[in-house]
């Protein structure tokens, strides 16, 4: 298993989808739950959150 920082070094170099996904797939719940403390809506949560790893994908550096 590859550590965060790698993941992250091959989203943004490499542009590789897996480790995106995996980012994803690790942080997802903790990120929702997160997001559900301050706004108490778990389902809206659900919505920011993957707006918030959809922007984080189709904003990396592309080259």
């Amino acid at each position: 298993m590859l550590s965060d920082e790698k993941l992250f070094e091959l989203v943004v170099r490499e542009n590789d989808q897996n480790a995106f996904e995996e980012l994803v797939v690790k942080y997802r719940f903790s990120a929702v739950n997160y997001v559900t403390k301050i706004i108490r809506d778990h389902y809206y949560a659900q919505d920011l959150t993957q707006n918030v790893f959809a922007n984080i994908y189709f904003k990396r550096k592309k080259d």
